[in-house]
Parts: structure tokens; C-alpha cells; sequence
């Protein structure tokens, strides 16, 4: 099958300021794993609709599919819907179908529809609702990209049923070695077992433990048998260098 590639667009000032720490990368990437896919490319961009349609159009032509996180609540600084119609040159309108989750979202809570609230069923023109567990707040589709809230439980909801409508690939696998040592120690022979199994994504990430320096060495790609054979060559490199531990097999 043909590689599918994803792109994700953080969008939002307090992720760049640093008075919120961006929870939802990880959350997509376990999402798409079980599929065969992975983020490819993350963006994070301010509160502004110009540069969320240029960041936007560049990725679209990266990408077969983009998801976005943030901006798409009821307050003036929600501009990403804006930004998104911008993207794909086209006008920002009421969707009748999320206004009708909307309704139903208060009505069955005894809360009123407010103006405010109603802002929240704006879509760019040909955008179709993504129907999540909480309709309370509904992302959307237009086309490849899946636009999504940036409230962590939330976005898990949106992307939840947005990964629904996403391609289903040969799983990725990966393997891991823990290495204790610093990874200057086997970086020879790393390079060595990459050159034999190109087709597989072979990284080492130094860890520190209260002072005690030790490397995970990850073995993945979609080929379980190349994995294995690529992490008993290094197991082979490291038997008489130092010690180590393969982690199980897993997504």
C-alpha cells in the first residue's frame, strides 16, 4: 500500500507563550498507530487567520491528511474556522447540521442556546460536522483536513472520530532495547544494522536517571520480522559491550 502521511497544525497563542503545555500530539499519535499511520509534521501557530490558512495550504500539499487543535470555541480569539475558510477560499457559514447538535447538546441539559454558544456551528461552506462523543462543541471535516478543539478530552473525542474516517494501513511495530551507557558507546554499530535494514526507522534516545545514563534504542516500521532481525544483530553488537533488555514488541 502506498504511504499515507498526516499533519498536524497546533493552533493557539498560549501554546507558543507557554501558559499551556500541548497534551494532544501524543494523544493523535496513539490514535493513528493501530491504523498504520503517524504524524509526520507538527506546526504550531498563533491565533491568526492569515497564518493559519498559509500554514494550512503548505501542508495540504505535504500531507494527505491534516488534523488542527484549538480555536474553534465561542470567545472573539477563536479564529481558526476564519482561517480555515481562508485556506480553501471560501466563506464561513452557519452549518445547519452542527447547529442541530448544538441545540439538542443545551436543550438536554436544561441550558440556554446563546448567541455565544451559536458561534460554535460556524464551518467554512462545504465542511461536514465530525460526530464525536461530545456534541457539545463540534469539530468539523472540509475536504483532508479534520479541524479539531484543543481542550485535551475533547480533542481525543474529535480525533477519535476523525481517525474513523482515515485509511486503515499495515500497522507500524516497534522494538525497543534498553541500553544502559551513553550511546556514543554503539553508534558504529547502530549505523552498521540501519544500512542493512534501510526500510526501518532505527533511533537511540539518551535517557538520564538521577545520573545514571542509559539509551533506548527503537527498531520500527510496518515489517515485524525485519524489527526482530535488526534488534538481534544489535543485541549481537552489545553482548559483549554492555548490558541491555528488550522491551516487547508493540504498536
Amino acid at each position: 500500500m502506498k504511504m499515507q502521511t498526516v499533519g498536524f497544525l497546533i493552533i493557539g497563542n498560549e501554546i507558543l507563550s507557554g501558559r499551556t503545555t500541548e497534551k494532544n500530539l501524543s494523544v493523535l499519535a496513539a490514535l493513528l498507530a493501530p491504523k498504520g499511520l503517524r504524524v509526520d509534521e507538527v506546526r504550531v501557530v498563533r491565533d491568526v487567520p492569515t497564518v493559519i490558512a498559509k500554514a494550512l495550504q503548505e501542508m495540504q500539499i505535504t500531507h494527505n491528511y491534516v488534523l488542527t487543535s484549538g480555536g474553534i470555541g465561542p470567545t472573539h480569539d477563536d479564529v481558526t474556522t476564519y482561517g480555515v475558510a481562508l485556506a480553501f477560499n471560501t466563506e464561513v457559514i452557519e452549518n445547519l447540521e452542527a447547529l442541530a447538535l448544538l441545540e439538542a447538546f443545551y436543550d438536554g441539559r436544561g441550558l440556554e442556546f446563546t448567541t455565544m454558544r451559536r458561534r460554535m456551528a460556524q464551518a467554512p461552506r462545504g465542511a461536514t460536522p465530525l460526530k464525536s462523543e461530545f456534541p457539545g462543541a463540534p469539530g468539523y471535516r472540509i475536504e483532508n483536513v479534520f479541524v479539531c478543539a484543543g481542550v485535551p478530552a475533547i480533542f481525543k473525542q474529535m480525533a477519535t472520530a476523525a481517525a474513523l474516517q482515515l485509511p486503515d494501513l499495515p500497522p507500524r511495530r516497534s522494538l525497543s532495547l534498553r541500553v544502559m551507557g551513553p550511546e556514543s558507546e554503539f553508534a558504529e554499530q547502530l549505523e552498521a544494522v540501519q544500512a542493512q535494514w534501510p526500510s526501518l526507522e532505527i533511533g537511540s534516545y539518551p535517557r538520564d536517571d538521577d545520573g545514571v545514563l542509559y539509551c533506548h534504542l527503537v527498531f520500527g516500521g510496518v515489517d515485524e520480522k525485519a524489527i526482530r532481525s535488526a534488534a538481534a544483530k544489535m543485541t549481537e553488537y552489545l553482548r559483549c559491550e554492555m548490558s541491555f533488555e528488550v522491551t516487547e514488541i508493540g504498536n
